[in-house]
């Protein structure tokens, strides 16, 4: 049995692809190692020159690196990368232009049997067309409709092509001078592939079909690109996940699967060049065409193909759809973003103040919600750049117009409501202007919001063993938007309650209108009111913490054994420092929402698996309702509506969350413990 023929790649790019596989083609066993330099050239100079001394491999692949561009009829060769052809003597090194010129071209064909018209008329980004001239070529018998991104991809300049001519034109003065300098200047090498970093967002928007190579497209495109036709070269399962992930229909790779993952054209022309050498060719030996002939012939003999892959449903009009608007909450948090990493070299001040004032973004496609009944609902997640400080500082006019962007980009997907999350809620008049200038239906998501916080209440109350309609609440910021719903809602459960804001006058109005209401109604309500609430603290038994003043302005020392407090004040009235002074009371946070399905956010939230937040939340049941209209908008919150949200809330599925307390869920036994010191 003979031996397979070794064959080596060398590729200037990530050793995280480095691969070793055996695979059988044109009657005899082919053993491919694949090694990466990590963008070191001089280490990859010397593995292709030690590999040429030793004679063990029959020819090598050049990968992460083109050496010849073939385009309008001409040929150019990249001084700095010709080095790497140069380092062997005896051995044939091979990058893979041959098979651009050759399969590359086939596969669009090729698919086009399979797929008549998939191409027709199609508007067609081809993020370099001096690297894919032929693939670009053929393309233009089906369709005019062309950006070509050489100049923002590669040199990242403003400026794009929009006709194979002008290509062709634009070469014969450009390609001398990118053939001279280095090749990592214009291509991503190293870890440099491990990178996103999204520029030129607008031609990934307009495109349908976007062509290149798949470094060039996971580094630079947006992480959406739903619906896109993706043609690309080399593609493992993981970059099959991240297209997906992206909302990419259809995937094309111009290569065939070998070892298990579609490989570049430089291995597939290594194991040609090792072919023909067999057969008593060499390719030095051969002119282009001739070249080009023998590997046309070998494509057909050996039969292979390229691969069409659907990675989503082209359409899915039975389930419903919702958008959510984000923001950062410091300036750090637009660091976590992919991409943006390299912001941490600049000033903190100039980043957020840019931020503040860019064009809203797409994050992510948020996947998994299935209520117990089967329903499902996908999601759509936006971002402005401001934080709250910024919101602040600018006039509310600058967020209305970015927000309203974006409910225009979540209606052409198909969302029926957009959810406004954290102070893109507060901002101006919560909501009511956004909502007159957007086509599809608004919420801050507030009612919920109060809902879980009155479900929280309720649930540590009866795990602490408090008696809630013979105890004694209050509400701290009992004024504002929150605190006056979750008043109302306690008004209901309590006998005593006693509400703390700053404004006197707000105060007396709003305790007059509770025990008024609770007369009409026949119940027993007495409500005192105060300013600050350290008088009243050592007799409470519950308190909602919903303040906006800055600093905690509850003093721990006083408050009443076994008391619970709920804290939703942001600031934080009590801080984790201060909540360690005492071992008998509970101090937790507002509830969030435990959400059906195998939920993934494609974003960080925060947040343990399957919970929301209960804005999130809210959005999502509205859009699981086909609701059309505004929900929760403006500072007064309904709590008519705060009772419906929850009542469709339990319909669909949802439930709080764990309670949690600073970032961490509390256990029962941590709660009995805390009962065990409680002083009668």
């Amino acid at each position: 049995m003979l031996k397979p023929v070794e064959i080596l790649s060398v590729s200037i790019g990530s050793s995280k692809r480095d691969h070793d596989f055996t695979t059988s083609l044109l009657g005899r066993e082919y053993h491919v190692r694949r090694i990466g330099t990590d963008g070191d050239k001089w280490k990859a100079i010397r593995l292709i020159r030690e590999a040429d001394e030793s004679g063990d491999v029959e020819a090598i692949g050049l990968g992460g690196a083109d050496v010849y561009f073939h385009v309008g009829g001409r040929t150019y060769v990249h001084q700095d990368t010709k080095r790497f052809i140069d380092a062997s003597k005896n051995t044939p090194v091979v990058d893979g232009a041959g098979l651009k010129q050759t399969l590359e071209r086939w596969a669009i064909k090729w698919v086009l049997e399979k797929r008549p018209g998939l191409f027709d008329d199609k508007q067609t980004l081809v993020m370099s067309g001096l690297d894919r001239w032929g693939v670009a070529e053929v393309l233009g018998e089906y369709t005019s409709k062309f950006i070509f991104g050489d100049f923002m991809y590669a040199l990242k300049l403003p400026f794009s092509m929009r006709s194979l001519k002008t290509v062709a034109v634009t070469a014969k003065w450009l390609m001398p001078i990118l053939t001279n300098i280095p090749f990592e200047a214009i291509y991503p090498t190293g870890k440099r592939q491990e990178t996103v970093r999204p520029i030129f967002q607008k031609p990934f928007g307009w495109a349908d079909v976007i062509v290149g190579d798949y470094h060039y497209i996971r580094r630079y495109a947006p992480n959406d690109l739903e619906g896109k036709i993706v043609v690309t070269n080399t593609v493992m399962e993981a970059d099959e996940e991240d297209l997906k992930g992206r909302g990419v229909t259809t995937l094309i790779t111009t290569t065939p699967e070998m070892g298990g993952r579609s490989f570049g054209a430089n291995i597939l022309e290594a194991i040609f060049a090792a072919h023909l050498n067999e057969e008593g060719e060499s390719i030095n030996d051969l002119t282009d065409s001739q070249l080009y002939d023998r590997y046309i012939n070998l494509i057909l003999k050996s039969r292979i193909e390229p691969r069409l892959i659907d990675l989503a449903p082209e359409h899915v009009p039975d389930i419903p759809k919702f958008s959510f608007v984000m923001h950062p909450i410091t300036v750090e948090y637009l660091w976590r973003k992919k991409g943006l990493q390299f912001l941490k070299a600049f000033p903190k001040g100039l980043v957020e103040e840019s931020a503040a004032i860019a064009p809203p973004f797409f994050v992510s496609k948020a996947t998994g919600i299935k209520t117990p009944e089967g329903r499902e609902i996908v999601g759509y997640f936006y971002a402005i750049g401001a934080t709250p400080k910024m919101m602040t500082k600018h006039p509310a006019e600058l967020f209305y117009r970015q927000i309203q962007k974006i409910s225009k980009w979540a209606g052409k997907k198909g969302a029926s409501v957009l959810g406004l999350g954290a102070h893109t809620s507060v901002v101006g008049d919560a909501g009511v202007s956004v909502a007159k200038r957007s086509p599809i239906a608004i919420t801050t998501g507030n009612s919920y919001t109060i809902w879980a916080l009155h479900e929280t209440v309720k649930y540590g109350a009866g795990k602490l063993g408090i008696d809630i309609p013979g105890c004694r609440a209050m509400v701290i910021g009992a004024t504002g938007s929150i605190g006056k719903a979750i008043t109302k809602l306690l008004a209901e459960d309590v006998k005593e309650l006693v509400l703390v804001a700053p404004k006197p006058e707000r105060l007396m109005e709003l305790a007059r209108s509770l025990e008024s209401k609770a007369a009409k109604e026949g119940r027993e309500l007495k409500v005192d009111v105060a300013t600050v609430p350290d008088e009243f603290l050592p007799t409470i038994d519950i308190v909602v913490a919903s303040s906006s003043a800055r600093g905690g302005i509850i003093d721990v020392t006083k408050l009443k054994s076994g008391a619970l407090v709920c804290d939703v004040a942001m600031p934080p009235d009590v801080s984790r420092e201060e909540a360690g002074k005492r071992d008998d009371i509970l101090v937790i946070e507002s509830g969030e929402i435990l959400i059906p399905g195998d939920v993934h956010w494609g974003v960080y939230l925060g947040l343990p698996k399957n919970v929301g937040f209960a804005c999130l939340a809210e959005t999502i049941l509205l859009g699981l309702e086909g609701r059309d209209d505004n929900f929760t908008l403006g500072r007064e919150i309904d709590i008519d509506k705060v009772k419906e949200i929850g009542e469709i809330g339990v319909k669909h599925g949802f439930k709080l969350a764990p309670i949690m307390a600073f970032g961490k869920e509390v256990s029962d036994e941590e709660i009995e413990k805390i009962r065990s010191r409680v002083k009668m």
